[in-house]
């Protein structure tokens, strides 16, 4: 099965689950938020859980609202550019290439309206405020190819070795989708012609191996250009309903009730082409008669998407003990999600005698459950420096232990098919912390500028067994028995030391009347990650001497750049 940093398809709910998403991984990447906003929000790094007075903030404290003291309408058209830095890494490869990919998306991170009334009172509720904001949370856009040179192994002789011991009955029947818990990219591949049975039913080899005479073995035979394209798509948007009130002009309060919608889309293609055909030399059964041909290329694309909706509640307040300084503090319930997600794979095979060309494609696979996503709380203190300076400062922490697959129809018979998943992120995953820092500077009364920084740290744990192994989620979840028994004990948790930060600036202009306009720019750059084409499986080298080369490594980087221009009136 393919192994992806964020999208790791583990075999534990039958064949049609065998390619969702429904692991620890793809619980924090739905899950996750990502801030945009209006463009002073994202210029000020989001840091403005006690700031206020923009629609951009009321994601993050429902009180910023009743801060403003006016009604305002604000709408933010934006683009999202990703940039994205890959490269084959380790040994399993011939050569080590590189790739830069980029990516656009045009965007409206934020569309708003804000009715503010007062009250008549000077002392207590002075003013209220009714409000509907549409601002995105998280942005998918990355995709990255690259292409390197490998002898020593193959991803359709992985799905060989993999598939050892089973029929060619059930490989090669489509029914097998249905009525069998054989992975759906093994079924696809083999009805491609992708990998072929030798000798005795049961055994396989990848039509880009060489079988030893006596059929003692088979390996790679020559070099091959392997090339892996991967692409992510999709916008996170909260829908908020927000009441926030002013408390003589000394306490503000809100209330957010949030909908999320939200769609995500990951394809991946892999393809494989010798350098030298005529060393990939197959020998196949035709009407009886044995046939040459030669190994040309082969490719698989697997396509997955989700949309999923949530609903979830925040409460939030900002105090002012002194008029150069407030202080704030918001809470947001968990999210309760309800994903449905589609998949497919598609595979395809060519010889130089187009006979034995293949192409297969799995059936549209789909399933639907609930996901209650982490809560969250963050606190903000900001300080004003006469009327030009504003400094201000956000700290929120996300817990993502709290995450939860729920509601499959399988609970029904006393078997839950989360467990594993459940657990695993019991185990593997903690609290991630986001630091935000912003600055604004007021140059001139209609003229202002801005910068933000964000750091946001990965709530990913992993452990040591007692072997000295390093393990992650995903070993965990594939070897679940053996930890569940207590056979591999786990010690020492610590962190991932990755996750993401960003530097944003912005400028802003408010007229003498009702209109303003804002401008941001930010950078985001993510820490490396690792994508795996394709699992370790026991090879051989041509003298049939075991030299279990690992699979090709990618590294990659993604720096996306984000950039919004709000238009705003108030009244």
């Amino acid at each position: 099965m393919i192994m992806k940093k964020l999208l790791i398809s583990i075999s534990l709910l039958g064949c049609c689950l065998a390619a969702g998403a429904q692991n620890m991984y793809d619980a924090i990447n739905l899950s996750e938020v990502n801030y945009f906003g209006t463009a002073r929000s994202m210029a000020l790094g989001n840091a403005v859980t006690a700031v206020g007075g923009d629609l951009g903030t009321v994601n993050i404290n429902p009180a910023g609202s009743a801060v403003a003291g006016y009604s305002q309408f604000t709408i933010s058209p934006g683009i999202t550019i990703s940039s994205t830095s890959a490269g084959y890494v380790g040994n399993g490869v011939d050569q080590h290439s590189s790739s830069i990919s980029k990516s656009r998306k045009i965007t409206m991170p934020n569309l708003g309206t804000m009715l503010n009334f007062e009250t008549g009172k000077k002392y207590g509720l002075k003013s209220y405020a009714f409000g509907a904001i549409i601002n995105h949370t998280n942005n998918f856009l990355n995709s990255f190819d690259v292409a390197t040179q490998c002898s020593k192994t193959s991803r359709f002789a992985e799905f060989a070795a993999a598939s050892n011991g089973l029929s060619t009955r059930d490989l090669g029947s489509y029914d097998a989708f249905y009525d069998t818990d054989i992975n759906w990219d093994l079924l696809t591949a083999y009805q491609a012609n992708l990998f072929s049975d030798y000798g005795t039913d049961g055994l396989y080899a990848g039509n880009s191996e060489a079988i030893a005479p006596g059929l003692d073995y088979h390996y790679i035979p020559g070099a091959m250009t392997q090339r892996s394209h991967v692409e992510r798509s999709g916008i996170k948007r909260d829908v908020i309903v927000n009441f926030a009130g002013n408390i003589s002009d000394r306490i503000f309060f809100g209330v957010n009730l949030g909908s999320v919608t939200s769609s995500y889309n990951y394809s991946e293609l892999y393809r494989e082409e010798p350098l030298q055909p005529d060393l990939f030399g197959l020998t196949f059964v035709k009407d009886g008669q044995n046939v040459e041909t030669n190994y040309l290329r082969g490719s698989m694309r697997y396509a997955y998407a989700a949309d999923y909706t949530g609903i979830y509640g925040k409460i939030g307040v900002i105090a002012l003990p002194f008029r150069f300084l407030r202080i704030g503090a918001a809470i947001k319930t968990p999210t309760l999600y309800t994903v449905n997600e589609a998949w497919q794979y598609e595979a395809s095979s060519s010889y130089s005698n187009s006979y034995f060309n293949g192409s297969a494609t799995s059936p549209l696979g789909n399933y639907t459950y609930d996901l209650v996503s982490p809560w969250e709380a963050n606190f903000g203190i900001a300080m004003t420096l006469g009327a030009r300076l504003l400094l201000s400062y956000d700290y929120e922490m996300t817990d993502y232990s709290s995450m939860r697959f729920e509601n499959s129809p399988e609970s029904d018979f006393g078997f839950n098919p989360f467990n594993v998943q459940n657990e695993t992120i019991s185990r593997f995953c903690g609290v991630s912390n986001s630091h935000r820092f912003g600055v604004e500077l007021r140059l001139i009364p209609s003229l202002s500028l801005r910068y933000g920084y964000t750091n946001t740290s990965s709530p990913e744990r992993v452990y040591t067994d007692d072997y000295g192994n390093y393990v992650d989620a995903n070993e965990f979840s594939r070897y679940y028995d053996d930890f569940q028994s207590g056979r591999v004990l786990l010690y020492s948790p610590r962190y991932v030391n990755s996750g993401r930060h960003s530097h944003s600036f912005g400028i802003g202009y408010a007229s003498n009347g009702s209109f303003f306009m804002d401008f941001a720019i930010r950078k985001t750059t993510y820490t490396a990650e690792t994508y795996l084409p394709y699992y370790d499986y026991t090879n051989y080298d041509k003298n049939g001497q075991q030299v279990n080369t690992p699979s090709p490594q990618i590294s990659y980087i993604r720096r996306p750049v984000n950039a919004i221009l709000t238009f705003g009136w108030r009244f």
